[in-house]
């Protein structure tokens, strides 16, 4: 058998007026079958609250109020935002496995 997992997760900053669909329970179900496949997908908003260009670090405000500090990979986002801006994360699972003959 092979398993193969992945885990990534994107912020960019959100648009003017934009809307994201609420949570739902349908999003924290893994969706595949077996051979193919599963992932979830979750969407969240967050504001900036500070930015560390030197560390290249971002603290992050959450819906419940909670605060994240997240080492950002590309530099150039960092000066592509300010303090109070709302981002939107997206963060995404996968599983997939396969079930191959003995050879």
């Amino acid at each position: 058998m092979v398993i193969r997992y992945f885990e990534g997760a994107q912020i960019r900053k959100k648009k003017p007026g934009e809307t994201l669909p609420a949570p739902s329970l349908k999003e924290g179900i893994v969706v595949g079958t077996l051979n193919k496949a599963m992932k979830a997908k979750r969407m969240l908003v967050a504001s900036v609250e500070t930015i560390d260009e030197t560390d290249q670090e971002i603290t992050l405000k959450g819906p419940d109020g909670s605060l994240e500090t997240l080492m950002v990979s590309d530099p150039e986002f960092l000066g592509s935002i300010k303090v109070g801006d709302q981002v939107v994360i997206t963060h995404v699972q996968g599983l997939a496995l396969s079930l191959d003959k003995e050879s």
